[in-house]
């Protein structure tokens, strides 16, 4: 289990519109937003209008393919 404690209106999402605010105030907001979050501390960036958001999780690769990675370049 993951525990997260934050101060009250300091989280990543009203980080998120707070930039957002800033940025369409100085003409610059940006076409698109994407978001990647892998635990509960990022849920509330979900909830900001007008961005795109990816769920991520952990994958551990078996030993035996490690040594069969490629870089792709």
């Amino acid at each position: 289990m993951d525990l997260d404690i934050l101060p009250q209106g300091a989280g990543k999402g009203q980080a998120l519109a707070y930039l957002h605010k800033k940025f369409k105030t100085e003409g610059k907001l940006p076409a698109n937003t994407l978001v990647c979050g892998d635990s509960g501390n990022d849920a509330e960036l979900f909830s900001i209008p007008d961005v795109h958001g990816v769920m991520v999780g952990i994958y551990i690769l078996p030993y035996h393919l490690i040594g069969k990675l490629r870089l792709l370049t």
